[in-house]
Order: structure tokens, then C-alpha cells, then sequence
């Protein structure tokens, strides 16, 4: 229950809407504790895996949003305003070329995929540990809600959709319903 809430609370900060009450008939969206609850662990491999904290560790770390999502060149960066929070920017902005691949921060299942008045074409994946990803103002979104996705996979393309100025990728990390800094988890190729 406390993450159907957490979700409809994000999906309404995105300008959109999520009824808590309605059935999963509808495929526009998916609850983030359906989608943690049929990506988890099953209880066999809980079992084997009892006590051997390095096993698990590295199988819960597979879910650990640090893939760049797209190539480009970030335009703005995450910052939080507590006295104004409308001036706060909860994500990183990744200037890019239009219909360029974005790819999944880390492996996890789709709940939601569609367009919001502000980011345009949106995909938010539910990642282990509570963590979220967003994508925002995409061209086109691969994916679609309730779809199991893998770290790295393409899930939409690069584009201007929503309230945009020029083609970018919005990318957001939220853990347990509240935004994070990308840049203390993704990583970035120092060449």
C-alpha cells in the first residue's frame, strides 16, 4: 500500500494521474509493490543463498540504477532548493541527438509508460531496494508498462516530447520516494 502511494505521489509530481483504487485491468499502469513483488527474489534462492551476504549483495546490486542512460553531454544537473522547491531540478539533463538509444540504468520491470503534459513521453522503471528511474521527454518509448527490462537494454529514444526546448533526456533516481543525485550513481566513461 505505502508504495502504490509513493508511486501516484511521483506519477501526480509528473503531471500525471494514478487512481489507487482502480484494478490492474487498466494497462497504463502497474504498482511499484506488484512490480518489486513479481521481480524479487524467489524463495528457493532465498533459501540457498541464507547467510552468504556476498551472493546477495551482488545479486541485489544488479539492481542498482549506475548505467548512463544515453551519450551526450549533461546541460543541467541535479540541485535542490528547500527554500523555493519549484526552483529545484531532481534530475540530470543529457543533451543528445535526436532518436539516440536510451537505456536502462539498471535491470527492473516497467510501471509506467506514457505521456505526461510536462515530460512528454515518460517511462519509470521500479529497480530492487525501492529504487526508481525516470526518462523523460523521449521521442518514442519502446517499452510498455509491466515489461521486464535488463540493465543496458534500449527502452525509448532520445527526442523534445513535453515541455522541452531542445532534444534531451530528463533522468531521474529516486529511492524509497525520495529524488537522489544521479551523478553519485551512475557511471561515467573518463576517457
Amino acid at each position: 500500500d505505502q508504495g502504490r502511494k509513493i508511486l501516484a505521489q511521483i506519477v501526480r509530481s509528473l503531471g500525471g494521474h494514478l487512481d489507487l483504487g482502480r484494478s490492474m485491468t487498466n494497462t497504463d499502469s502497474l504498482t511499484l509493490s506488484e512490480a518489486m513483488n513479481e521481480s524479487s527474489v524467489n524463495s528457493d534462492l532465498d533459501y540457498f543463498l541464507e547467510g552468504n551476504s556476498y551472493a546477495i549483495d551482488n545479486i541485489f546490486g544488479f539492481g542498482l540504477p549506475t548505467q548512463m542512460p544515453v551519450q551526450g553531454f549533461i546541460s543541467q544537473k541535479f540541485s535542490e532548493d528547500h527554500i523555493f522547491p519549484d526552483r529545484s531540478h531532481r534530475g540530470l539533463d543529457i543533451a543528445g541527438k535526436t532518436g539516440s538509444a536510451i537505456l536502462a540504468a539498471a535491470s527492473g520491470r516497467t510501471v509506467f509508460s506514457g505521456w505526461t503534459p510536462y515530460y512528454g513521453n515518460c517511462i519509470i522503471i521500479a529497480h530492487s531496494d525501492g529504487y526508481l528511474t525516470f526518462y523523460g521527454h523521449n521521442q518514442l518509448n519502446i517499452k510498455t508498462v509491466s515489461m521486464e527490462v535488463l540493465k543496458s537494454e534500449p527502452i525509448a529514444m532520445l527526442g523534445n516530447s513535453g515541455n522541452s526546448s531542445a532534444p534531451h533526456l530528463h533522468f531521474e533516481i529516486w529511492k524509497d520516494g525520495v529524488p537522489v543525485d544521479p551523478m553519485e550513481f551512475v557511471r561515467m566513461d573518463l576517457d
